[in-house]
């Protein structure tokens, strides 16, 4: 279930990546990034998918400090993905 969960909201942020405009290049790219190592992570037991996965929770804790002023929504969104993370154990 909670592996479930997290692919619901790596799908909510994968549509907010495609409808916002507000979103700068180099962070849209770092998000993007983010959720193909994690869905990687989830779709692979090749070696380093655990590490990959890591590495992209250090991208979205980037990604929310430049969003918690300008962009709150996106904030919460990319905390709920840490959190949904966890759950799984990453």
């Amino acid at each position: 279930m909670p592996e479930e969960h997290l692919r619901e909201v790596l799908e909510e942020l994968r549509a907010e990546l495609e409808r916002s405009d507000a979103i700068d290049p180099e962070t849209r790219a770092l998000l993007h990034a983010a959720r193909e190592e994690i869905e990687d992570a989830l779709t692979e037991d090749l070696p380093g998918a655990q590490h990959r996965a890591s590495t992209a929770r250090t991208r979205i804790g980037q990604a929310i400090e430049r969003f918690r002023g300008e962009h709150p929504e996106a904030a919460e969104l990319l905390h709920r993905v840490l959190h949904a993370l966890s759950d799984v154990g990453i």
